[in-house]
């Protein structure tokens, strides 16, 4: 989700910089201003899922302006936690951090080049991604029906029922069964799976559902 620029940080302009971090952060930043106010006032039970990625979770090279607006996605939303527990109020926040998903990230970078050629770097990275999305891609509505399902379950006080990776996007290392379940309670842990995690930022150890 979201859009992102090509190059090192130093060369990304920034005019660049502020295309990523308004409509990457920015977005999010003004959803929470729009709804919070309005679900806190209904007074009734209500979660709020974020969208970063796994880009919130690590770094790449040459994705400066993106993976910092994505690791910024992550640490918002678990300060709005902390925000809403003092506020008393019961809403419960997850931030998605999805693997790749056939959006149309590509094609947006692409546009800013509609007026002249993209770098020869810009373009070969646009080629490599737009094949592999259109490859093994999920699926943006699929995805979405992966967060939207147990979301709601943990809005209304049920545990969710993890739903399973239909379109791995990469090999994963053999685990122990004792390995995921200490990845799953381990305070703050979060079991990265190839297509789409949802850290639950709750009191407590916080606990992570998995969609």
């Amino acid at each position: 989700a979201g859009v992102f620029t090509v190059g090192t940080q130093w060369e990304t302009s920034l005019e660049d910089w502020r295309w990523v971090v308004g409509v990457n952060l920015m977005g999010v930043v003004h959803g929470i201003r729009s709804f919070v106010p309005r679900m806190i006032a209904q007074g009734e039970p209500a979660h709020i899922v974020n969208t970063s990625s796994m880009g919130g979770l690590i770094t790449t090279p040459l994705s400066g302006s993106y993976g910092a607006t994505k690791h910024a996605v992550v640490g918002i939303s678990k300060g709005l936690r902390a925000d809403l527990r003092i506020a008393g109020a019961a809403i419960g926040v997850s931030v998605v951090c999805p693997g790749e998903v056939a959006t149309g990230i590509v094609e947006h970078l692409r546009a800013r080049y509609a007026d002249g050629e993209a770098p020869p770097l810009v373009e070969a990275t646009l080629d490599r991604l737009g094949g592999r999305l259109a490859e093994a891609g999920m699926p943006a509505d699929e995805a979405g029906r992966m967060v939207v399902t147990p979301s709601a379950a943990i809005a209304s006080g049920s545990s969710p029922t993890p739903c399973p990776t239909s379109r791995p996007t990469g090999p994963r290392s053999p685990r122990s069964s004792d390995d995921a379940t200490r990845a799953r309670s381990s305070p703050g842990g979060l079991e990265q799976v190839p297509a789409v995690a949802v850290e639950v930022l709750e009191d407590g150890d916080g606990g992570v559902g998995l969609v």
